[in-house]
């Protein structure tokens, strides 16, 4: 007669050998993205991109007239709080230079600003090649410095705009192509600089090279023309 404890011994054996082959069997990944902590619908309020320029303003520095020349280039990120409004943080550097009295001076650059979506109202002239009328809106305050001399700039803007949609291949042409102007506030704060003018020009063109990716140049003329641009991604 075969005792229980010769019985459970080979038992325990083949029981330890499948819980092992089990664990060891991978489990498949999800192909749907709402199964993921972070999947494509959690990102669908978040935008990206680079952009950046150069300007150039008259100034008085420490009560003599001259200049200030800036180039800049900046990365961002932002997030929509609204359908219509996304907040946005910005790093970089620029490159400045104060008259002759400083050097060229590659320092640290941040922005903080708000853009707003206003006005999409569609054109029902068949007749017309503009496909839509906007109005936007951005406000933002940056920092930097050059050769020891600390600056802030708070610049406001608003714009209205002329949208045209292309037909054809997408492969060869843009989704969109828009161009807008509007009054622009640029207001610098430092206790060595002060800007002669405040108040300027702003035009551009936004080339929407898909529904998601935007191509953006912009000039700005306040004293003399600055010029700046962008790439610019909403996921």
């Amino acid at each position: 007669m075969v005792s229980m404890k010769k019985l459970l011994s080979p038992l325990a054996v083949a029981l330890l050998c499948i819980s092992t082959i089990a664990s060891a069997a991978p489990v498949a990944s999800s192909n749907l993205g709402r199964e993921y902590l972070v999947g494509s619908s959690g990102l669908e309020n978040w935008s990206a991109g680079i952009y950046g320029g150069s300007f150039k303003r008259d100034i008085e520095f420490n009560g003599f007239e001259t200049d200030l020349e800036s180039n800049r280039g900046y990365f961002y990120l932002g997030y929509d709080v609204m359908r219509w409004m996304t907040p946005y943080a910005a790093l970089g550097v620029s490159d400045s230079k104060i008259g002759s009295v400083s050097g060229d001076s590659t320092e640290f650059a941040y922005e903080l600003g708000i853009h707003f979506n206003l006005i999409d109202h569609e054109m029902m002239d068949s007749t017309l090649m503009e496909d839509r009328v906007r109005v936007n809106a951005n406000v933002s305050y940056g920092a930097t410095e050059a050769s020891g001399v600390r600056w802030s700039e708070l610049n406001a803007s608003l714009t209205a705009g002329l949208v045209n949609d292309l037909d054809g291949n997408k492969t060869f042409v843009p989704e969109s192509i828009g161009l807008y102007l509007g009054p622009i506030l640029s207001y610098i704060q430092s206790d060595e600089i002060e800007a002669s003018n405040e108040v300027g020009l702003l035009v551009g063109l936004d080339f929407y090279v898909t529904p998601r990716v935007v191509l953006d140049i912009n000039a700005i003329v306040i004293d003399e023309t600055s010029v700046f641009g962008g790439l610019h991604f909403r996921f």
